[in-house]
C-alpha cells in the first residue's frame, strides 16, 4: 500500500508538474505575443517620430524660405519712400554719381504689354530717377541696383550724352527702376 501511495503521489506530481508546464508555456506563448505586439506598436512609434522630424525640417525650410523672401521683397511698412531713396542715394555715392532726384512713378498692379500681372500678394512700384556722371559711373550705378540683396529691377532708361567738348564728359540719365512689396497673405 505504501507503493500504491508512493506511485499515486509520483503520478499526481507528474500530472501537476506537467499541468504546471502547460500552464507555463501557455503564458509564456502570451508574453511572446505581447512582446511581438509592443514591438510593433514601437515601430509604428519610430515611423510617427522620423515622420515628424522631416515635418519638422520641411517647416523650418519654409519658414526660412518666406524670411528669404520678406528679405528680397520687403513688406508695404518696411519700404518707406525715404528708405528706397536712401538705398538709392546710398548706390550713386558709391558708383560716384550725382543723384538730381527721385520720384515714385505710380503704383503699379499690373505689367506693360506682354509683361506678366502681379502675383497676389504682392505689389509693383516704379521709381523713376535722375542722375548725372560719367559713362562707367553710371553704368556702375545700373550694376549696384541690378545686384542689390533687395529686387530692384532697371526698367528702362534714357542715356542723354554729355557735351564732348569739356571733359570730363557728364552724361545724363534717366532711369525707371522696378521693385516689388511683400503685402503679406
Amino acid at each position: 500500500m505504501v507503493i500504491l501511495t508512493g506511485i499515486i503521489a509520483i503520478v499526481i506530481s507528474l500530472v501537476l508538474a506537467g499541468l504546471g508546464i502547460f500552464i507555463f508555456q501557455k503564458g509564456l506563448k502570451v508574453v511572446r505575443d505581447q512582446i511581438t505586439a509592443t514591438n510593433s506598436e514601437l515601430q509604428q512609434i519610430d515611423g510617427q517620430i522620423t515622420e515628424r522630424k522631416k515635418l519638422e525640417e520641411e517647416v523650418i525650410a519654409l519658414r526660412q524660405g518666406k524670411a528669404d523672401i520678406e528679405k528680397l521683397l520687403p513688406r508695404k511698412e518696411d519700404v518707406a519712400y525715404e528708405r528706397v531713396v536712401k538705398t538709392f542715394r546710398d548706390m550713386a555715392r558709391e558708383a560716384e554719381v550725382d543723384f538730381d532726384s527721385a520720384s515714385v512713378t505710380k503704383e503699379v498692379t499690373s505689367g506693360p504689354p506682354g509683361q506678366q500681372a502681379v502675383p497676389a500678394g504682392f505689389e509693383r512700384i516704379g521709381y523713376s530717377l535722375k542722375l548725372q556722371g560719367e559713362f562707367f559711373e553710371l553704368i556702375k550705378f545700373i550694376s549696384l541696383i541690378e545686384n542689390h540683396e533687395r529686387f530692384f529691377r532697371v526698367s528702362s532708361f534714357n542715356f542723354i550724352p554729355g557735351d564732348t567738348k569739356t571733359p570730363p564728359i557728364r552724361h545724363t540719365m534717366d532711369i525707371q527702376v522696378t521693385t516689388y512689396i511683400y503685402k503679406g497673405s
